[in-house]
């Protein structure tokens, strides 16, 4: 017996069994999808008497980017295009064409998250931290100081130590006074009096998001998502009580936060692209 005569069959066998109906819907070959039961007042969906759905129905999520790729290359039509945003991928296996409206309702999405590298310097970013923490923070395993070495950086922060000195200078007036200048200088070493010189600006190694490049093996060199490099300044600062320091202060500054953002949403739509081969539009 064919698929087709099977399903006519279990069809028919339950709208004999329903006392009072009516036909509300149709398929293409006009055999009945819904109806009204007289006896309970409710719409009934007969797809499920049928042999198979009638259309896939599915919103599946993704947070590795790689079982995105498979299951889109396994899934795709002509019918099927994709959304890029700045927080998720969509892609509809079943959407329109400008002759032909589809349901939509087969979707997959891949989720983008932040990585959690990316969270712990983006909450460090422009926050003053006591010297403890701040070299606590440098010592959490963060491999993506690059330049100068983590290491090196934590040396410097540990042992740095800031001194004060107090200069007058006096010079004689044309009238026998005197004028009289102060200056107060601030400078940093460490305990033995070696001068620390801590720099103006570290290069870290970030990327932005998670699970993103676990599908470089898959991309040509020139498609790869990268880790980028980003500047951060560096700043600190000194509050005294007397000619002793009461608190050292640090922090870091990270430059072009937004670009780096924008650059590897784009890469993630051109991989996108070169593994599936569909098209995809900017959300």
């Amino acid at each position: 017996m064919s698929n087709t005569n099977q399903e006519q069959n279990i069809l028919q066998t339950f709208l004999e069994n329903v006392s009072t109906h009516e036909v509300v819907g149709t398929d293409e070959a006009g055999m009945p999808t819904v109806i009204l039961s007289h006896d309970s007042r409710k719409l009934i969906d007969l797809e499920k008497f049928a042999v198979a759905p009638r259309r896939i129905v599915t919103n599946r999520e993704f947070n590795d980017l790689r079982g995105f790729i498979d299951y889109v290359n396994d899934f795709k039509n002509e019918s099927t295009v994709c959304f890029a945003g700045s927080k998720s991928i969509k892609v509809y296996f079943d959407y329109h064409d400008k002759e032909n409206p589809r349901w939509c309702e087969h979707v997959a999405v891949f989720n983008i998250q932040l990585s959690n590298r990316w969270k712990i310097w983006q909450g460090a970013n422009n926050q003053w931290m006591k010297q403890k923490a701040f070299a606590d923070f440098c010592d959490t395993g963060l491999n993506e100081i690059i330049d100068p070495s983590q290491s090196e950086i934590l040396t410097l922060v540990k042992n740095f130590r800031a001194t004060v000195s107090h200069v007058f200078d006096s010079e004689a007036t044309r009238g026998g006074g005197q004028n009289l200048s102060y200056r107060k200088t601030t400078t940093g070493g460490n305990t033995t009096n070696e001068l620390i010189v801590l720099p103006d600006y570290i290069t870290l190694a970030l990327q932005p998001f998670e699970n993103i490049n676990v599908i470089n093996p898959r991309l040509p060199a020139d498609k790869q998502i990268p880790a980028y490099q980003l500047q951060a300044k560096i700043a600190w600062q000194a509050n005294f009580d007397g000619d002793d320091a009461k608190g050292l202060l640090f922090k870091v500054q990270i430059l072009n936060v937004e670009n780096v953002i924008d650059e590897t949403l784009e890469t993630i739509k051109n991989a996108v692209v070169e593994l599936t081969k569909i098209k995809v539009y900017i959300a």
